[in-house]
């Protein structure tokens, strides 16, 4: 074997070093590219979300004349989408904050939690879509509807109140 001589070896270790920082800046380059890409498209998904539960929650999202059978259906999809919300915010948490840099982190993070968030406000849709369904609870809402005083102004959580009723 050759000896190549110091300067030789030392040109060997300058390009090996350059190529090793060349790698860490493309991998750099291709997180940051992953972290755009990502909050991005998670922006994406919390608009259409915000959107679709302020009009599943103004008023009557629904014609009069919808059938339980549409209702149904719309409470389905809402689950799997609830369902698919859930895997994407674990996936991103367990697998790709990790690799992000601090900053980038932090708003994919903030994403996340507006997600997990809009994913709570559908299930809480689905469960008050539900009621037609079950006429024990239809029972007990028409029930607490006639014993309502109809002189208080303020309206308190549903839940609060429906626990509150006799059995």
């Amino acid at each position: 074997m050759t000896d190549l001589g110091y300067s030789k070896m030392h040109q060997l270790y300058e390009a090996m070093s350059v190529c090793g920082e060349t790698v860490e800046w493309l991998k750099q380059q291709e997180r940051e590219q992953i972290a755009s890409d990502l909050h991005f498209h998670l922006s994406k998904v919390t608009h259409y979300l915000r959107e679709s539960i302020a009009a599943l929650s103004g008023g009557d999202p629904w014609p009069e004349d919808v059938s339980k059978d549409a209702l149904r259906e719309g409470g389905h999809c809402m689950t799997m989408l609830g369902s698919m919300l859930g895997v994407l915010t674990s996936l991103c948490v367990r697998e790709v904050l990790p690799a992000l840099s601090p900053k980038s982190s932090e708003q994919i993070r903030f994403l996340l939690e507006e997600i997990e968030q809009a994913a709570d406000r559908l299930a809480d849709i689905v469960e008050a879509w539900a009621i037609p369904f079950d006429s024990e609870m239809s029972g007990k809402i028409e029930t607490a509807l006639r014993q309502l005083d109809s002189s208080k102004t303020e309206i308190g959580d549903w839940r609060t109140a429906f626990e509150s009723l006799p059995d």
